[in-house]
């Protein structure tokens, strides 16, 4: 509509021929129709999938161009009638005159078509690319996580056959989950708590008593989407650098709430704490555990941009408490 004001306001002045009002009325007149046809129309006409790109259909691109014609005769007969004058007698004295201004109408509407047109293009090209970028930093993290805990398997092995074999059944109940939904971009937050308790359970037969957890989430909240393995690098953490570290071990509380339109996420652990890293480390973050938390800003970055933030803290009197924020959805994705 702005850029309607604009060009009428360029045609009044170039050909001073209509009052101002007269000629607005013209370009409304106009270009509201048009708009009214392509876009809420044909989408009636011709729904198509969300990311599909629109005017792939040759009827679809015939009802465009169809509409613009139909447009700037409902357009200018509005204009005349306003205006005073007969659109018979433009069409009789100055044929040469309407074929112009169809010709400008025309090349005005698919100059707007053509840029949607490709916005809209851009913006599926952009949602794939996210897509592929959640799916390799998940491909990367899997691993991570396996690798770990196949090392704590093979300590475990020489020191107590009976708890590898507990510990073996449980990775493999694990590893089912995880590649059953290794497709999947987000899922429902109770599957994220089941893959933390299936996990936290192998660590629990390793390190015994020394290890206790919560987890925490609200029956109200158990269907609500979460990026896929978010919380696991958190609680891996936990384990590694501020549990496993201390001879008493500790306890880990993962939980869950809603707060307005937001999910937040804790994870909180009663270990070494945030800043008792190793030497040269940077934050407790070492090669494994930055790793894992470059991984899960990127991914927030990804799919919620600056709506998502992380804030990591010291809990006291010992431990750290990561806390994640991101926008309440309603909907999973599913990559093929």
């Amino acid at each position: 509509m702005l850029i309607t004001g604009v060009v009428t306001v360029v045609l009044w002045a170039l050909q001073n021929r209509l009052a101002l009002d007269v000629q607005l009325v013209y370009s409304y007149a106009i270009a509201t129709p048009i708009w009214l046809l392509t876009d809420l129309v044909r989408r009636r006409l011709f729904p198509m999938s969300e990311g599909q790109p629109w005017s792939q259909v040759r009827g679809e691109k015939i009802f465009i161009l169809t509409s613009i014609v139909l447009g700037f005769i409902i357009g200018t007969a509005i204009g005349d009638w306003y205006g005073g004058w007969s659109t018979f007698d433009l069409w009789r004295y100055a044929p040469q005159k309407l074929a112009g201004y169809v010709i400008l109408c025309v090349s005005i509407s698919m100059a707007f078509i053509v840029f949607y047109y490709q916005q809209n293009r851009l913006h599926i090209a952009q949602r794939q690319a996210t897509e592929s970028k959640l799916q390799l930093l998940q491909s990367q993290l899997e691993p991570h996580m396996l690798f770990n805990t196949l090392a704590n398997l093979r300590v475990l092995i020489d020191l107590d056959s009976a708890r590898a074999t507990a510990m073996l059944d449980r990775l493999i109940d694990y590893l089912r989950a995880t590649l059953g939904a290794s497709r999947v971009t987000t899922h429902a937050l109770a599957l994220e708590f089941a893959r933390l308790d299936d996990y936290l359970a192998l660590m629990h037969i390793r390190m015994g008593s020394r290890l206790r957890y919560t987890l925490d989430l609200p029956a109200a909240l158990q269907g609500t989407p979460c990026p896929a393995l978010l919380l696991q690098p958190l609680v891996e953490n936990a384990v590694i650098h501020g549990l496993e570290p201390s001879a008493a071990g500790g306890a880990i509380h993962v939980g869950a709430v809603q707060k307005n339109q937001h999910l937040i996420l804790t994870v909180m652990d009663t270990g070494k704490g945030y800043d008792s890293a190793e030497p040269g480390s940077s934050k407790g973050a070492d090669s494994s555990s930055g790793f894992g938390l470059a991984q899960m800003r990127e991914r927030l970055v990804t799919l919620y941009g600056s709506s998502a933030s992380v804030t990591i803290q010291d809990h006291l009197p010992s431990g750290t408490l990561v806390t994640i924020t991101m926008p309440l959805t309603t909907k999973t994705h599913e990559t093929n």
